[in-house]
C-alpha cells in the first residue's frame, strides 16, 4: 500500500544506555559520522522555516487589527528520504526525515568585534534542533 511520512533525523542518538543507581544513563553514539546508505539527502529540496518569535498586534489607519509575527528565526530544513520496503516487497515507500541547518553560518558584525563564541551561538541554536533524539528525561 503506498504511503508517507514525515519525521526528523538526528546527528547523534543516545542509544547506549544503562541503568546504574536507578537512573537511566545515556552515552552518544554518533551513528552517522560515517554516513549511511539508507538516508538519501535531498539539499535542493531544502526549505525556510520560520521558528520562535512573537505575535504583535497593529492596529491599521482604518481601525483594524492585525496580527503580525515578528522577531522569528529561520532554520533550514535538508529532506532525507529513507526507503521503506512494503510487505512482501510489491511497494517502496519513502519516509522523509529533515536535519536543521543554520539560515547564517555566523554574525559577522559579532565576529570582526572579537566575539567569535557569541558570533556562531545562532548557527549552534539552529542546528541543534535535531542533533540529539532523545534529550535527558529530566
Amino acid at each position: 500500500m503506498p504511503g508517507f511520512g514525515y519525521g526528523m533525523i538526528t546527528s547523534t542518538d543516545c542509544s547506549s544506555r544503562k541503568i546504574s543507581n536507578g537512573y537511566q544513563r545515556e552515552k552518544p553514539d554518533r551513528w552517522k559520522a560515517l554516513g549511511t546508505p539508507f538516508h538519501i539527502e535531498r539539499p535542493h529540496e531544502a526549505c525556510l522555516i520560520p521558528l520562535y518569535g512573537r505575535v504583535e498586534d497593529v492596529t491599521d489607519a482604518e481601525g483594524n487589527t492585525k496580527h503580525l509575527w515578528v522577531d522569528w528565526k529561520l532554520v533550514i530544513g535538508v529532506p532525507h528520504d529513507m526507503p521503506v520496503a512494503g510487505y512482501g516487497g510489491h511497494t517502496v515507500n519513502f519516509l522523509r526525515l529533515f536535519s536543521a541547518r543554520a539560515s547564517q553560518d555566523f554574525d559577522i558584525e559579532i565576529f570582526n568585534r572579537g566575539d567569535y563564541i557569541r558570533a556562531v551561538e545562532q548557527k549552534i541554536g539552529s542546528e541543534n534542533i535535531s542533533r540529539v533524539l532523545y534529550p535527558s528525561d529530566r
